[in-house]
């Protein structure tokens, strides 16, 4: 039997764990209220179509109110349907990644798995200067597997805790993902929530046909909220997913690089060797740059080898 004593330290937890449900709610209540109440109101916000400036095109389609309950409505259910912390990551994540130069972050793991490899190839243990420059997961994955008493781990252990971190950013990708999509559904259901909304204030309320004025605000919520609905939809959400699922592509195509580099570090693959099996990760033109640069390299080591023998 359950007893009260065992129910009521579990109401602080519960009450935490669906706080943005609470919240969620809270904003599309408000994003409902504020619109039927200001929304509506003939001497509330209003913008007149007189308007002389070149702006008066853009000024006739922007309505406040419509425009709240829209963001509000798909917001709010947002917060409902997801914890906070993952609709926070979402955004976060697109921003952080979306600054990110991938070509250039794999440009870095190419020259710094060829420079590691000198060190592997004369039975060091790999040093991390604290100056150098590495990808956060090359870093974390050599400071594990290969540096002065860690590298007992076998090849296969340490591509399957690889793999598996790999396929935990995939995860969490697909989960940033999920969130935008959600949101480009809700937000055209709240246009249509708008629209039905207008479209009752319009034919309940008996506003007076001879004031145009009364009669065009609850029609403007009407068409102005499924505007905004498609707009936010498919200019905002509809591409978020897109460069989401873009940036993850690329994010997962560094780390397979970056996979493929610490097990070669860990074989004590030839430098060469090294450079034509990550090679293929890179543009095609910094390919061409880097065969030149290595090519020119063992030219000019040859060259000061032949010289050193004939002093």
């Amino acid at each position: 039997m359950i007893s009260k004593e065992s129910i009521l330290p579990l109401t602080p937890k519960i009450f935490t764990q669906t706080l943005n449900v609470w919240l969620g709610l809270l904003v599309v209540a408000t994003s409902l209220a504020i619109t039927l109440f200001l929304g509506t109101d003939p001497e509330g916000f209003y913008i007149k179509t007189e308007d002389p400036s070149p702006f008066a095109p853009i000024k006739q389609i922007f309505d406040v109110w419509s425009l709240v309950l829209v963001m509000g409505g798909t917001i709010g259910s947002t917060m409902i349907a997801f914890p906070l912390h993952r609709l926070g990551s979402a955004f976060r994540s697109l921003i952080i990644e979306w600054s990110t130069n991938f070509n250039e972050e794999r440009e870095v793991i190419y020259r710094s798995a060829l420079y590691f490899s000198e060190q592997r190839r004369l039975r060091e243990a790999i040093h991390i200067g604290e100056d150098q420059k590495l990808n956060p997961f090359m870093a974390e994955w050599i400071a594990l597997f290969l540096t002065e008493g860690r590298e007992e781990a076998s090849h296969e252990k340490i591509n399957d805790i690889i793999s598996m971190e790999i396929d935990m950013v995939k995860m969490r990708a697909e989960e940033d993902i999920e969130v935008f999509d959600f949101m480009a559904q809700t937000s055209p259901a709240f246009g249509v929530v708008g629209t039905v909304i207008g479209l009752a204030i319009l034919f309940s309320s008996g506003i007076d046909l001879q004031n145009i004025k009364e009669l065009l605000l609850p029609m403007s919520i009407a068409l102005l909220t499924t505007l905004y609905g498609l707009l936010l939809a498919n200019v905002v959400f509809e591409p978020a997913i897109s460069k989401r699922t873009q940036l993850k592509n690329e994010n997962c195509l560094s780390l397979e690089m970056t996979r493929e580099a610490i097990l070669h570090l860990k074989a004590r693959t030839h430098k060469n060797d090294i450079a034509d099996y990550l090679q293929i990760y890179l543009p095609v033109k910094t390919q061409r740059e880097l065969r030149y640069e290595l090519t020119w390299s063992i030219k000019k080591k040859h060259h000061l080898d032949t010289t050193i023998r004939n002093d």
